[in-house]
């Protein structure tokens, strides 16, 4: 029986350890964006992008150089296909993300790309105002980091008539069109990225499996118990009769030392997949302040954004 369970303990604990090496979170590098906007544009937009690449499903971390900064310095030429996946194994990541913010008299074109190795690249276009604040193109661009197809837009976004259609735009004021496309109610707007829950439930795996240990330790602690019970009133009339305690001795020494360690190990484990299952959880929250008007004066509304449990 205890040769079993030991067994089982050590093929559990080899299941953990393999599922562990397996869920080693993806590393996912966002780069500081290039192009000639003020710094103090290009850092906003940066780390709006920062934000929207932790629905990606892994570590996702801030890079210090710009994407043609890194090209230049490992000597490939950054126009070139090539070079994305240079610099993606020079900076031993699995996807990276990086992009443009070009000032043209005040409008800002901010085109952010994102690259995995052996994944067709991912790119899409933004357009704001100098002044506007990153959160202004943040729901244009978050099914960048989602894991659904991008619209392939072959037409022009910034050409109001679409070639296709000989007739030109819609006029929303035409009895004909009643419908507005930019108010119409009906219109979900860009769908929202797929939150990957496969970190966390490895986490409930892992937990759950510590939970499985620990019972079945506080199961051996009671099988030494109930062993204990035949000890104490055990008949010491004879040799054998002490034959038998010694057998039942050593049962019980052996069950109450394997109840120690899958109640250990089992503690052990669970705390880490809790743990982990904390760490997800945070990894899916954010907290939004908007100011507010009141009467009398104005104030803030906190915005908990999360993904769940």
């Amino acid at each position: 029986m205890i040769r079993k369970l030991v067994a089982l303990a050590v093929v559990y604990g080899m299941l953990v350890s393999s599922a562990i090496a397996v869920a080693a979170p993806r590393k996912v590098l966002v780069l500081p964006l290039d192009g000639n906007a003020a710094p103090a544009t290009r850092t906003k937009l940066s780390a709006s992008l920062q934000k929207m690449a932790r629905v990606i499903d892994g570590q996702v971390q801030a890079g210090d150089a710009t994407f043609i900064d890194t090209a230049t310095a490992i000597g490939c030429d950054p126009t070139k296909p090539a070079c994305v996946e240079n610099v993606r194994a020079t900076l031993g990541v699995d996807e990276l993300v990086y992009g443009t913010a070009d000032d043209d008299a005040g409008a800002i074109t901010l085109v952010v790309k994102r690259y995995a190795k052996r994944k067709q690249p991912r790119e899409m276009t933004a357009r704001l105002r100098a002044t506007d604040p990153p959160a202004t193109v943040e729901a244009e661009l978050l099914p960048m980091f989602g894991s659904q197809p991008l619209h392939d837009d072959s037409t022009d976004p910034t050409d109001p008539a679409d070639p296709a259609d000989p007739t030109g735009p819609l006029d929303p004021s035409d009895p004909a069109n009643p419908t507005d496309p930019v108010t119409d109610p009906k219109d979900p707007g860009p769908p929202k990225p797929r939150v990957s829950r496969r970190e966390r439930n490895i986490a409930i795996g892992i937990t759950a499996g510590g939970g499985v240990l620990f019972i079945l330790g506080l199961t051996l602690w009671s099988q030494k118990s109930g062993l204990q019970d035949d000890i104490n009133n055990h008949p010491r009339d004879s040799i054998e009769d002490f034959r038998d305690l010694e057998e039942l001795e050593d049962k019980a020494s052996s069950r109450g030392w394997a109840g120690n360690i899958f109640v250990v190990v089992g503690l052990a484990v669970g705390a880490y997949g809790g743990w982990r299952l904390y760490r997800d959880h945070k990894a899916h929250q954010s907290v939004t302040i908007t100011p507010t008007p009141i009467e009398g004066g104005a104030g803030v509304t906190l915005t908990w954004i999360g993904a769940g449990w």
